[in-house]
């Protein structure tokens, strides 16, 4: 594990983290526009705990230098960014504490190195992964439990699907009484919302089908996801932030520990600004989750904080 400062110098800023590996930085390339990693810097010291407590330090020692741009706002970890202007003072800070404490063997390196071919990789598997989800995310649940279908039906040679909805009412364990009412909406919201990943979607009244037709770009694109699709789980949420919650799960390595901020993730999940408040978040998005993704899916999560100051930053997913 190593903290990361990055220099964006589009906005004047810098953005600071940990990570285990380069991948987190090739997100970041993918994300915020003119980094300049020549003059960004790797922090190492000899345990991961070190690496934390300095990436918490920094971030609350300069708090105050936190960043409001409209552009940066909804990007991935725009809380973690400070003004430009601290970055000498950070720099002094770390490198007092590197000759105060030599038993860690702080380091600070400075000019960040990516390979290429890794770069490249990463950006394919982002245009896959995480972009689909973010989409998907925007969704109802009843649209995703379309989604999910489609995905399940998908195969490498077809882009026209002609999905029967009497076949996976099976699936089902909660009430389907008004399941084709329910699906004839779903359809009518893909197109007032203008959602572009289809070449066209219809709903067929008088034998209860919905006909799709995707694009060689979207159809390859979504296949990446079949191999964790399973119906019996994903059809059966209560709560769309629980299909949310469980899709994120999926794209990550079972039984590591995640961090992430609290409101990148209220972004990520597309919560309503009420639930900027933790209350309600807690309330309405992670404890129904919580009960539905553990009783009801092959995946068990559990969840616990940490503070910057006063106020809860952080949230810890362990999930097996």
């Amino acid at each position: 594990m190593f903290l990361y400062i990055l220099k964006l110098t589009k906005y004047n800023v810098i953005k600071i983290g940990i990570a285990n590996n380069d991948n987190r930085i090739i997100k970041h390339l993918n994300t915020y526009e003119e980094i300049d990693l020549d003059n960004s810097y790797k922090v190492f010291a000899n345990s991961d705990k070190i690496i934390k407590q300095l990436e918490k330090q920094i971030l609350c020692d300069y708090y105050d230098f936190k960043v409001n741009n409209i552009d940066l706002i909804n990007k991935d970890g725009y809380t973690e960014i400070r003004q430009e202007i601290v970055l000498q003072n950070v720099l002094e800070d770390l490198k007092y504490k590197e000759n105060k404490f030599p038993q860690q063997n702080i380091k600070i390196v400075k000019g960040i190195k990516i390979n290429n071919s890794m770069e490249k990789q990463y950006n394919k598997q982002t245009v896959d992964n995480y972009d689909i989800l973010k989409e998907r995310n925007k969704l109802s649940l009843r649209q995703n439990n379309i989604i999910d279908i489609l995905i399940s039906e998908l195969n490498d040679a077809k882009l026209f699907y002609n999905i029967e909805i009497c076949n996976y009412i099976k699936y089902f364990n909660n009430d389907t009484s008004n399941i084709y009412r329910d699906f004839e909406k779903a359809v009518k919201d893909f197109h007032k919302n203008d959602f572009n990943w289809f070449k066209g979607i219809t709903y067929v009244f008088d034998n209860g089908k919905i006909q799709i037709k995707l694009s060689d770009e979207i159809r390859n694109a979504l296949l990446g996801f079949k191999s964790y699709i399973k119906l019996k789980h994903t059809l059966n949420f209560n709560s769309m932030y629980s299909q949310r919650l469980y899709y994120y799960f999926k794209r990550l390595e079972v039984g590591r520990l995640k961090k992430e901020n609290i409101r990148d993730l209220q972004v990520y999940l597309n919560c309503p600004k009420t639930y900027t408040n933790f209350s309600n978040f807690k309330k309405f998005v992670l404890d129904p989750a919580n009960k539905d993704i553990n009783d009801k899916t092959d995946i068990n999560f559990e969840y616990s904080f940490e503070n910057v100051g006063k106020k809860i930053e952080y949230i810890y997913f362990k999930f097996h």
